[in-house]
């Protein structure tokens, strides 16, 4: 009997062990990695820049898309630009305004690649 307890412990060790070494999908690996170097992950840059824009009248930021051009959408071209700057500034992230315009960003996931881009000192 305490050969057949030590047979299952040394299973479960191997379960776990086993489970512990799996390697973690591309993403969480990405965003372990961008976590560890204190930068923000992609989903973190694109979570508050859609909570700034959703401060924004006349836009309702559950129907907009990634994908969306967000002043074409009603979006008034100058409180975006405030609510950019704010989520940016938020995020403790810099963006030189010669380097980056509203009319070159007009999606959220331009605006991501950018911040992600100005954070990693690639602007």
């Amino acid at each position: 009997m305490g050969t057949m307890n030590r047979t299952l412990s040394l299973a479960a060790g191997l379960a776990v062990l086993s489970v512990a070494a799996a390697p973690a999908a591309p993403a969480q690996a990405r965003d372990q990695v961008t976590r560890a170097s204190g930068l923000h992950s992609k989903d973190e840059l694109r979570t508050q820049v859609r909570e700034h824009l959703d401060r924004i009248e006349g836009v309702d930021i559950s129907r907009v898309k990634d994908d969306d051009d967000i002043v074409a959408l009603g979006g008034n071209s100058l409180e975006v630009a405030e609510q950019l700057t704010a989520a940016a500034k938020a995020l403790g992230i810099t963006i030189p305004r010669d380097k980056v315009q509203l009319r070159d960003v007009p999606t959220i996931t331009q605006v991501v690649d950018k911040l992600d881009q100005a954070q990693r000192g690639q602007l």
